[in-house]
């Protein structure tokens, strides 16, 4: 079984440029055999790029446009699928993730992902594999599909590529509704059949058009599995902005 690392850098301060090295070294301890797809956003420091063309990782490095950034990750997303598109490869799973902390100094969040989340690739790839499961995230909070709020909010762009994946409707592969839940902070895997489909699916468009809402890859992208058929697995049941409410760890979707 052959998996990625679709990874989205930011890194604009000196200070925080550390940070990298402590991504890198997880990456060449824990996915000498991976492929990485690093997307970085424009700004970053030059010698972020320098530690990454010098790491032992097989790796693409693509730079995210300057008029695509969005006060996120987002772009750094979409670029290194950009680049996984150009190479027309296949995996059977992708581990998503960014350089959480470097942009905001949050220590503590970037050094539970390394710990909890990549450093547990054995335990992690074992179960996905095993339950066959569509997508797994740590944490994940609850959206309600009644909610025309928060959908009007997401429409514009969730159509990018002319793939609805937040639109419960038939497209193609997509036959299936997605779940009501959502993961948080964009670190989760996802299976390579849903993510594969996608790639060969979308336009190119999808990769240059602006994505303004900060929150699209932790909130929307992940749905690609339910919307395909697969299921949603979330690690910590209590929901992560309301912890009185607890979400089901395994999640099935329903054809539409």
């Amino acid at each position: 079984m052959k998996a990625a690392v679709i990874f989205s850098v930011t890194i604009f301060s000196d200070a925080l440029i550390y940070t990298i090295d402590e991504w890198l070294k997880i990456f060449e301890s824990k996915f000498k055999d991976c492929d990485f797809y690093f997307g970085v956003n424009s700004g970053t420091k030059k010698e972020v790029f320098d530690k990454i063309k010098a790491a032992k990782i097989n790796k693409i490095i693509i730079k995210s446009p300057l008029e695509l950034y969005a006060t996120s990750d987002a772009s750094g997303f979409q670029a290194a699928l950009f680049a996984l598109k150009n190479e027309r490869k296949k995996y059977d799973y992708y581990w998503f993730g960014h350089t959480k902390g470097g942009v905001n100094a949050r220590e503590s969040r970037r050094k539970y992902y390394i710990s909890e989340f990549f450093n547990q690739r054995d335990i992690l790839e074992k179960e996905f594999l095993e339950k066959n499961i569509g997508v797994y995230g740590l944490h994940a909070v609850y959206k309600s599909s009644d909610n025309a709020t928060y959908w009007n909010n997401y429409s514009g762009f969730f159509d990018h590529g002319n793939i609805p994946i937040a639109s419960n409707i038939n497209f193609s592969d997509l036959t299936y509704e997605h779940v009501n839940t959502s993961f948080v902070e964009t670190f989760f895997i996802i299976n390579g059949k849903a993510l594969n489909w996608f790639i060969e699916t979308a336009k190119d468009e999808w990769f240059f058009k602006k994505i303004n809402n900060r929150y699209y890859f932790e909130t929307v992208f992940p749905w690609l599995a339910s919307r395909y058929g697969m299921s949603t697995y979330i690690e910590n049941q209590k929901d992560f902005l309301n912890p009185s409410v607890f979400l089901p760890k395994i999640q099935f979707t329903k054809k539409i």
